[in-house]
């Protein structure tokens, strides 16, 4: 449930059996999936120090996650002919990660960043799957 889902249509596939590129917009543009967070720990950092960093980086791709329904809106637009009375699906915002070794789940917890810094692009995202 990415909203893009039409950019993998049966017409599409005939008219550009070859072209990758509707794969790799999809696949850059989708903000379900919790992001992978590949950091190695130093033998001088301690764990508190890493789980911060770590939590810093997080923060940095949540950014950009955060970005992403502008993109999205922009590459769905009007792909789809829904009914008037028809529910929309909204892809969530996946705004935690995941530490590539363990695969532990990493949040926002330990790092000072503004409560509702998610309000707008929660809008936005909105505003995107309503543009299909």
């Amino acid at each position: 449930p990415d909203g893009l889902e039409s950019l993998e249509s049966d017409i599409a596939k005939l008219r550009w059996p070859k072209d990758l590129r509707r794969l790799e917009a999809r696949r850059i543009l989708q903000s379900y999936k919790p992001v992978i967070i590949s950091l190695e720990q130093g033998p001088e950092v301690s764990d508190h120090d890493f789980v911060e960093e770590q939590e810093y980086f997080l923060k940095r791709m949540c950014e950009r996650t955060m970005a992403l329904p502008i993109g999205r809106g922009m590459a769905a637009l009007k792909s789809t002919s829904p009914l008037p009375t028809e529910i929309l699906t909204i892809p969530t915002l996946c705004l935690t990660g995941k530490a590539s070794p363990r695969g532990t789940k990493v949040e926002l917890a330990h790092i000072d960043f503004p409560q509702n810094m998610d309000h707008w692009p929660c809008f936005h995202n909105g505003g995107a799957a309503g543009l299909r």
